[in-house]
């Protein structure tokens, strides 16, 4: 969804770079895209679309860029034994086609990923045999947003026997990089989320997040690294409530509970004053990811616990064409 401007550059190369393996077909999901991705994809594929060496898909119903699910609604689409995900600012590398073929022949117990220490923007490049992908259940579609969907889907795999096995080759781990709002400029949390206030004591990370809609999320999350806050499984506390600006004021009522928590700004609603201390507000393009970060990590954690039903109903779902000609 609006990533043309990686899509342009990555789709040819890895077109041309793996004209060597022919038994390969690129599915191009348009995810309700409001850029021009159908003009350029009818100026610049169409003869690969017309020959299906390109299975090109659209669907206009997502409001929000759901990562999980579009990565599920591609692989519908998909009818090789493997199917790869390769985010649009991923480029392939030469023969990374062949480089796949050889790697399942000679070890058809694994699923090949990409996220090395020194590469950025790889985690979700990841190989792995259709069937394996059916067995369990794709990506977890309760992850509203982005971060963890790939984390939590390499950890179902392994806990089917499949051994991860990491890409060495440089030529392999190349992609666009880029900032954090591309990530997330699309997300529902961007549209959801007011602003949110912090506080960081030692381990312990303290956040409200407040809502467009007039609720609220108090997190308290216990870390032992700032890398992956709350990644210790159970580290996240989550209360919910509504909330009410005053002057200066923020009111703020728990459900369920009978308690209410004022919080105070002195500064014009840069931070803000409790009985426990003082929060500061975050940028909003920060906070967002952050908060889609420690969303995904909480849902990683229960299945991890085995107490989160992975797509129950489906996955992938919704109303998708093929597109075959323009």
């Amino acid at each position: 969804m609006d990533r043309l401007n990686h899509l342009r550059e990555t789709l040819p190369d890895n077109i041309s770079g793996n004209e060597d393996y022919t038994q390969l077909e690129f599915v191009v999901l348009n995810y309700n895209s409001n850029d021009e991705m159908d003009k350029w994809m009818r100026a610049n594929q169409r003869v690969n679309i017309e020959s299906g060496k390109i299975v090109y898909i659209k669907t206009t119903e997502p409001k929000y860029f759901k990562v999980a699910h579009a990565k599920n609604m591609a692989v519908r689409f998909a009818t090789g034994d493997i199917v790869c995900n390769i985010d649009a600012d991923n480029f392939t590398g030469k023969g990374f086609a062949r480089y796949i073929n050889e790697e399942f022949n000679n070890n058809p117990n694994i699923f090949l990923t990409a996220n090395q220490k020194g590469y950025s923007d790889l985690c979700g490049k990841v190989c792995v045999w259709k069937s394996d992908f059916s067995n369990v259940r794709g990506y977890d579609e309760k992850i509203l947003d982005y971060g963890y969907e790939d984390v939590d889907f390499y950890s179902r795999l392994k806990r089917i026997g499949r051994s991860e096995m990491k890409i060495k080759n440089s030529a392999y781990l190349q992609s666009i990089k880029h900032g954090v709002l591309d990530r997330i400029k699309n997300g529902q949390y961007m549209q959801e989320i007011e602003f949110v206030l912090m506080q960081e004591i030692e381990h312990i990370i303290k956040a409200w997040v407040f809502k467009a809609n007039k609720q609220f999320e108090h997190l308290i999350i216990h870390q032992q690294n700032t890398t992956h806050p709350g990644h210790d499984k159970g580290g996240i506390i989550v209360n919910h409530g509504v909330w009410m600006a005053k002057e200066n004021e923020l009111e703020c009522q728990y459900i369920n509970i009978e308690k209410t928590v004022t919080l105070k700004s002195d500064n014009g609603g840069n931070s803000y004053n409790t009985t426990d201390g003082e929060y500061t507000r975050m940028p909003k393009i920060e906070a967002c990811y952050q908060y889609s970060m420690i969303k995904g990590l909480m849902i990683l954690n229960l299945n991890d616990f085995h107490k989160g039903g992975i797509n129950p109903d489906g996955f992938g779902q919704g109303q998708a064409s093929v597109v075959r000609s323009f």
